[in-house]
């Protein structure tokens, strides 16, 4: 499941190449399997103002918790940007069809 904020949406949903505002917010729920009650992990993206780091096009890639109490991993770069990157199209977005 994946979650947007007001911000988010629009780019989220748009047929064109996606540009998302900063403050824009997306959340990805990660179930430990298909019978899991909820998630054992949430992967957030922020997408912060102009300049907060231009390798991630400005976005803060974090690992939550899947009570969304704890932050176990904040990535400025590596993995995460770089599977990102090949979406650049849509602002680093990996969005459905």
């Amino acid at each position: 499941m994946v979650y947007v904020n007001e911000l988010a949406r629009g780019p989220m949903f748009s047929n064109d190449h996606a540009t998302f505002p900063a403050g824009s917010i997306i959340v990805r729920e990660r179930l430990a399997g298909s019978e899991a009650a909820g998630p054992d992990m949430l992967a957030v993206m922020i997408k912060r103002p102009r300049g907060f780091n231009r390798k991630s096009n400005d976005w803060d890639f974090l690992v939550v918790s899947g009570d969304g109490k704890k932050i176990d991993k904040r990535v400025k770069s590596g993995e995460c940007v770089k599977c990102h990157e090949s979406r650049s199209q849509d602002d680093f977005v990996f969005r459905q069809p």
